[in-house]
């Protein structure tokens, strides 16, 4: 899980096609992007209900927008976003990965992930953990790339 004891050193690296924020010590975990996720996409239809019937979803209306750039922390409302082959974009484009284990974090095992907030300024995803924690908030690409080596401590 990101928080952790102490401060934690990270990078962000290149690996495979994919971006990772790998801690430099031996500390719990790392933000991982999705690009190296494959994706799988299911063709729907708005059911007959919400559409009079007709298949078009001409009549629905979209009240707002909302993002997780990090699986299972806080979501961003958006003003309008685009789609592409991923979905949204940067809908859950970050998870947090146990560096010993390396599977996901999620807010299921847990939960104090979801007071984890965060928030797109410019190019940036600011990423702010709770005060108690004694982590301090930290930046990222939005678009990470592999000239994007970065260390801070969180």
């Amino acid at each position: 899980m990101l928080v952790v004891e102490g401060k934690m050193k990270l990078k962000i690296v290149r690996l495979s096609g994919s971006t990772s924020l790998r801690p430099t010590s031996s500390s719990s975990a790392y933000l991982h992007h999705s690009s190296c996720i494959p994706s799988f996409f299911v063709q729907y239809s708005f059911p007959s209900r919400m559409t009079g019937g007709s298949g078009s979803a001409s009549g629905i209306r979209v009240c707002s927008i909302w993002v997780y750039p990090i699986k299972s922390c806080r979501g961003i409302s958006m003003e309008s976003s685009t789609y592409t082959l991923e979905g949204l974009s940067y809908d859950r484009q970050w998870m947090i990965v146990d560096f010993k284990t390396m599977k996901a974090c999620t807010a299921r095992n847990f939960p104090a992930m979801v007071l984890i907030t965060c928030r797109i300024e410019q190019d940036r995803l600011v990423v702010d953990v709770p005060f108690e924690s004694g982590h301090e908030t930290f930046d990222l690409p939005l678009e990470p790339t592999e000239d994007d080596l970065w260390d801070w401590e969180t």
